[in-house]
């Protein structure tokens, strides 16, 4: 996904043109609850494979939000990466200083949005 858009950027001046400080917007985010974190560094996120495409990269966690909050808070995929799907779940790597409780919900961009909405 970010290879893709890196090249995109790289040779469209349409696409530079009209991305936000050099990062093109997805055209479909999923929002998905945390259902478990079995380890300290693993957290169980609901959605899989039937749920979102994963063909181009794996979804990329781009918000963190708590139904307390009044806001989705931003945070860095490169540190809550996906490293599994199964059918129905998600595999979400974390940092060791994460916040992540169960029933937080999560943002992912999506990497392919055609192949999501068909499912």
């Amino acid at each position: 996904y970010r290879k893709a858009q890196k090249r995109i950027l790289e040779h469209n001046a349409v696409a530079r043109e009209i991305s936000n400080e050099g990062a093109l917007k997805p055209a479909l985010q999923i929002w998905a609850y945390v259902q478990s974190i079995p380890e300290p560094n693993r957290a169980i996120i609901a959605f899989g494979k039937r749920d979102a495409a994963f063909d181009a990269g794996y979804p990329m966690a781009v918000l963190h939000y708590r139904s307390s909050w009044s806001k989705p808070k931003e945070i860095n995929s490169d540190e809550y990466p996906i490293v599994n799907m199964m059918d129905q779940h998600a595999f979400l790597q974390c940092p060791s200083n994460h916040d992540l409780l169960v029933g937080d919900i999560l943002v992912f961009d999506i990497s392919h949005p055609c192949l999501t909405c068909d499912k």
